[in-house]
């Protein structure tokens, strides 16, 4: 059994008594809490990261739902917030010409102050159930326009960041007006945010999903559908949608069984995609393999740990201004053979 070393926030106290009530030994420690993880309720293996800064992961058992929701209180979870202990990482996207960064997704990561965090699937169902979800989507919005604003204070050429949010906002008639009000606050151009929703979601009430994607396009904000193939919705769906750009989910991807019949696929998703005057992100893309091919077919960007897992904002300000530097140079070389 392994040692996990938990900051005594009030978040986490919480947690230590969801795990006190599963019958898990736990030991105080000096700089935190040690939770004793017992084989039968929680998984054995922690992983680490070198691009998150070696920053640890814990995971939360799904039998342990109930009990766990019951505990998370609004209390401990405004106090999360409050704290900023929910972080927006940033995993790049790019664009395969140039191969150059072009764009990124903020990914919430719930942190403590010994730098273990949780994943999304750790409690994004949590706070689906409970309606947190708007706070913490909201709150990852203005964390994105913070750190864009960041970047154009700092002179750094700025890329377009794309948010997750929950399908209830959507049904807030306001809901496009009040992400305009945000933006300006932080003198953050519309274009510079893109609000990514799952097909799922799209496919639960089409009507309202269009009315609202597009209120939001009309507020300048450009729209994603994220997840795109791992639900039942057809390219046909596509037409009738109000949106700027499609996600392929990483799904497309696995267990190829029939290379041939893959290929045509995807070549025909992108070639639809583009007469629709809509761009094409393509999701969890490990291999030099699925790279070249999308590159055959035109896929305008990809994503996926072949380039880059999702990193901390700082990381990925330094790959930013690293990226300017090298075209700055390619330009001045340019130049002067001109």
């Amino acid at each position: 059994m392994e040692e996990i070393i938990i900051s005594s926030t009030i978040t986490f106290i919480l947690t230590f008594f969801v795990f006190y009530i599963l019958s898990v030994k736990i030991n105080k420690h000096k700089k935190g809490l040690n939770f004793r993880q017992s084989r039968k309720n929680m998984p054995e293996k922690e992983k680490t990261s070198n691009v998150t800064n070696e920053v640890r992961e814990t995971n939360i058992c799904r039998q342990d739902e109930e009990v766990f929701i019951k505990y998370m209180t609004d209390v401990s979870m405004n106090a999360a917030l409050e704290e900023k202990a929910f972080e927006a990482f940033l995993q790049p996207k790019y664009e395969l010409k140039g191969e150059t960064i072009v764009g990124a997704e903020a990914l919430v990561r719930w942190i403590t102050e010994g730098e273990i965090f949780l994943y999304p699937n750790n409690f994004i169902p949590f706070f689906e159930k409970n309606g947190f979800i708007i706070n913490l989507d909201l709150y990852m919005f203005e964390k994105v326009c913070e750190i864009i604003h960041s970047w154009r204070s700092a002179g750094i050429k700025e890329v377009a960041v794309s948010i997750n949010f929950s399908r209830r906002h959507l049904a807030n008639e306001g809901f496009a007006e009040e992400l305009g009000k945000i933006a300006d606050s932080w003198k953050v151009p519309r274009s510079l945010l893109e609000i990514e929703v799952t097909e799922s979601i799209a496919m639960e009430n089409i009507v309202q999903i269009q009315r609202s994607f597009a209120a939001l396009r009309r507020l300048g904000f450009s729209v994603a559908l994220d997840d795109f193939g791992s639900g039942y919705s057809s390219l046909g769906f596509l037409k009738n949608m109000p949106i700027d750009t499609v996600k392929l989910d990483k799904s497309f991807f696995d267990r190829i069984e029939n290379q041939q019949k893959f290929e045509t696929i995807i070549k025909h998703i992108l070639l639809m995609a583009h007469e629709l005057d809509l761009r094409v992100v393509a999701e969890g893309i490990e291999t030099e393999e699925q790279v070249n091919l999308l590159r055959h077919f035109d896929c305008d960007m990809v994503q996926g740990f072949y380039y880059a897992k999702p990193m901390k904002e700082a990381l990925f300000k330094e790959e930013l201004k690293k990226q300017s530097k090298e075209m700055e140079v390619d330009y001045s070389a340019t130049y002067a053979v001109l």
